[in-house]
């Protein structure tokens, strides 16, 4: 192909752009890639984002990013370079400083024509403003060159992040990594070590740097958690992303353990001095436009204090029930539930299933100035308009029965408890629905069922439970298939048989995720919700009165329209959005699908799903 340079020579400035090159979406057209459509309601956005088409058809999703390049390469004749494993000269690697590149979202490659000419992968070849800071900086002229924004992303982080600064720390001796970063017993149990060094060398610049550099990996992959873990030999870190643990592909040496949990210490308001008890702290950063209040856990182990942080982003926009993945039945069911004058509306599922983010967006979307709504939470993950949260102290005597108790007091209408933990706290919530308030709150259990038999082994009378609660949802996060490597494939017969209705499944087109860069080989990229909801009608109220088990409950519930997590699960693998195998995995501690049903009945309910 033409290379594609900018400087006083490039053609492509003096051109008219119609007679440069055909249209993106024609060529996207052509290729079966995108509808006219779509390719109208890209040009209804572009009129008000004012952004490029390529641009809105990358924010939108609507073509995997993968074809995107291929068409824009073949629009402006220009090459696409796979990053994967390249790392170019470090000469060649600092003619753009790093801040730069991160800006620009661009990887020095090569030099050619004598030194006078830089190829970089760009993310967008026709930004001639950011093309022309490059060539100013670099003092030569540019050839962009098309790379994906993972590609892109993991290519900067190579140079210039984690994996840069751990091998140029791992090339340096003994000596000059002491001098480095001064601190040669970090990890000593004498208690006469000190202090104000300890505070000193936490905040030298190259333990800043690399804290900075953990956290902006995190946000850079979407990770909710970061996990830094002691070993005898090395520190290692880890990353929770769309659920699961990712580990750093380079490990820090085992120096600059003290100085790394010491700086995350500082930052999260902890005690460094104390070193043999659990604390917990938290600080707010803000990096790539973002603001994230960052949650942090420290435990003592046998190798020293494992650090856990939680990111939150405080910019909660998509803090919506629409944008979660509810069915839209299930839907409409539960926002007839949230908009109830009283009651108790439970979220239920294990710890990571998203149930305090349904109720953000629940209180989010009925919140209004005619209401008071009070929360009690430990921890107060996301900060709401004009909603009155309270964050529990127990060592004050803060409790959340405490905390529920003076809530009372202050003339609620809604009130959201961040979870049911004991019977104190769910006898003050049952008042509290009894006197006309609305209550949302959490439990810990398998299914929506799950949550009367909780309940009742707390100590609250089937009475009180039946004339309470209004409705019960259980829920999971289902990682979704990457759209750049989303391909058909036959599921293992012996996953299939983990599933009742089997012959329900005959027919179905499955699709998973074949592994690529844009998902770090592992096939998903994002996660979306599976629901369960249970709404008490009085059928089930007077089942609850007279202490049916939960196989009555269920069955009861199913005669009224109640879909099992494995049947949504279901409905968004055969809609190509997760994979069988995903939605085992997260189902394990639920039962079958229909189980105890007849064959006939469970393919009706999942076929009408």
């Amino acid at each position: 192909m033409t290379p594609l340079k900018i400087g006083k020579e490039d053609p492509l400035r003096d051109q008219p752009m119609q007679e440069r090159r055909r249209k993106l979406g024609d060529i996207l057209l052509e290729r079966g890639l995108i509808s006219d459509e779509q390719i109208q309601r890209v040009l209804a956005q572009q009129k008000r984002e004012y952004k490029r088409f390529g641009e809105i058809l990358r924010d939108m999703r609507l073509v995997p990013e993968s074809d995107l390049i291929k068409a824009l390469a073949e629009q402006l004749q220009v090459d696409i370079f796979d990053l994967t494993g390249y790392e170019p000269d470090e000469a060649v690697a600092k003619m753009i400083p790093e801040d730069v590149a991160r800006r620009t979202r661009s990887v020095p490659i090569e030099t050619i024509e004598n030194g006078e000419v830089l190829k970089v992968v760009v993310l967008d070849p026709l930004d001639i403003a950011k093309l022309d800071d490059l060539k100013r900086l670099a003092g030569v002229e540019i050839e962009p060159i098309i790379g994906t924004r993972n590609d892109i992303d993991r290519a900067i982080e190579r140079l210039y992040g984690l994996s840069a600064f751990f091998k140029e720390f791992g090339e340096l001796s003994d000596e000059e990594a002491i001098e480095f970063i001064q601190l040669d017993a970090q990890d000593t149990e004498d208690d006469d070590y000190n202090l104000q060094e300890m505070t000193e060398i936490a905040e030298e610049a190259p333990v800043v740097k690399l804290v900075n550099l953990i956290i902006g990996k995190a946000l850079r992959d979407s990770a909710s958690d970061v996990h830094i873990e002691p070993s005898a030999q090395f520190l290692r870190i880890r990353y929770r992303i769309h659920g699961v643990l990712i580990e750093e592909e380079m490990t820090p040496p085992k120096r600059l353990q003290s100085a790394v949990i010491t700086r995350i210490k500082i930052l999260s308001d902890m005690d460094i001095a104390e070193k043999r008890v659990p604390q917990d702290g938290r600080f707010h950063v803000r990096l790539h436009g973002m603001e994230v209040d960052i949650r942090v856990s420290s435990l003592p182990t046998y190798h020293g204090e494992k650090i856990v942080m939680r990111l939150l982003e405080t910019n909660r926009d998509q803090l919506r029930l629409d944008k979660i993945g509810f069915p839209p039945q299930p839907l409409e069911n539960f926002r007839q539930l949230i908009k109830r004058p009283n009651g108790i509306v439970l979220v239920t599922g294990p710890t990571g299933s998203g149930k305090t983010t349904t109720l953000y967006s629940a209180l989010s979307e009925i919140n209004s100035p005619e209401l008071n709504i009070v929360t009690v939470e430990d921890p107060i993950e996301y900060q709401l308009e004009m909603i009155n949260q309270v964050q529990t102290n127990p060592k004050a005597g803060l409790t959340f029965a405490a905390s529920l108790r003076s809530i009372l007091r202050q003339d609620p209408d809604i009130i959201m408890v961040g979870e049911i933990r004991d019977i104190e706290t769910a006898q003050i919530a049952v008042q509290a629905a009894l006197t006309g308030h609305l209550v949302f709150s959490t439990l810990h259990t398998n299914d929506a069922v799950g949550a009367v038999v909780r309940l009742i082994d707390m100590g609250v009378p089937p009475y009180l439970i039946a004339n309470t609660v209004v409705g019960v949802l259980a829920q999971r996060l289902v990682r979704t298939i990457c759209p750049s490597c989303r391909k058909p494939y036959e599921p293992d017969p012996e996953i299939l048989k983990q599933f009742a209705a089997v012959e329900a499944l005959q027919g179905f087109t499955f699709h998973h995720g074949t592994g690529c860069a844009e998902c770090m080989s592992t096939g998903y990229a994002g996660r979306t919700g599976i629901y369960e909801l249970l709404v008490v009608s009085r059928r089930i109220r007077d089942l609850i009165n007279e202490g049916a088990d939960s196989n009555l409950l269920t069955d009861a519930g199913r005669t009224e329209g109640l879909r099992l997590l494995r049947e949504d699960g279901l409905d968004k693998v055969q809609r190509g959005i997760t994979t069988l195998e995903e939605v085992l995995r997260v189902t394990q501690d639920t039962e079958e699908v229909g189980a105890g049903e007849p064959d006939a009945v469970r393919a009706e309910s999942l076929q009408e799903a």
